[in-house]
């Protein structure tokens, strides 16, 4: 009997170790030192993280492999919950991506440099703004996936709930879930 295949298969080759996905300056140059039959596979996750906490955004990707494949209609509540997401992710960008823009620009005008290279300033503060407005939206994404994975009577709170237990089954955000069944829940 042969394993069912992934529904993630083939979207996140870097986190499975396929050698199709890693780049020619991470594989080994051949006759490199390092024991043998010594695996070479990448760590799942970012490097660094809480290995108790979920990887959000791979698990955002298994939720929405899982929707779709299951041609799951949203209820009115996962939409509600879905819709908030979305105005907090926009809201916390905008907010985040003008203080760090108009703070770099602040900053940079006070530099001899860029008093008289405008120009250079102002792309160095959109670009910083840029950068803050990403990191503003993707802070949400931890509290709105909390928000999914607490929703009462909801496949899409299962599915969620599922996705992050497999991610790191000790997550806190486990215990908020319905039913709960993993992480600090008895």
């Amino acid at each position: 009997a042969s394993a069912a295949p992934s529904p993630l298969e083939g979207f996140d080759r870097r986190a499975n170790a396929d050698p199709r996905a890693l780049t020619s300056t991470s594989r080994a140059r051949p006759g490199a030192p390092g024991p043998p039959g010594a695996s070479r596979a990448l760590p799942r996750g970012r490097p660094g993280a809480d290995p108790s906490r979920a990887d959000v955004p791979s698990v955002f990707l298994e939720l929405l492999v899982a929707i779709r494949s299951e041609r799951h209609e949203l209820t009115r509540d996962e939409r509600d919950a879905l819709r908030r997401c979305e105005e907090q992710m926009q809201s916390r960008a905008v907010v985040a991506g003008y203080l760090t823009g108009a703070g770099t620009n602040a900053l940079l005008k006070t530099l001899p440099a860029f008093k008289t290279q405008p120009v250079g300033r102002y792309i160095a503060a959109v670009s910083f703004g840029v950068t803050g407005a990403f990191y503003g939206a993707r802070s949400a994404a931890r509290a709105c996936l909390e928000r999914i994975v607490r929703l009462e009577d909801s496949r899409l709170g299962e599915l969620a709930a599922d996705a992050v237990r497999r991610s790191a089954s000790l997550d806190p955000m486990l215990a908020k879930a319905p039913n709960a069944t993993g992480g600090d829940a008895a």
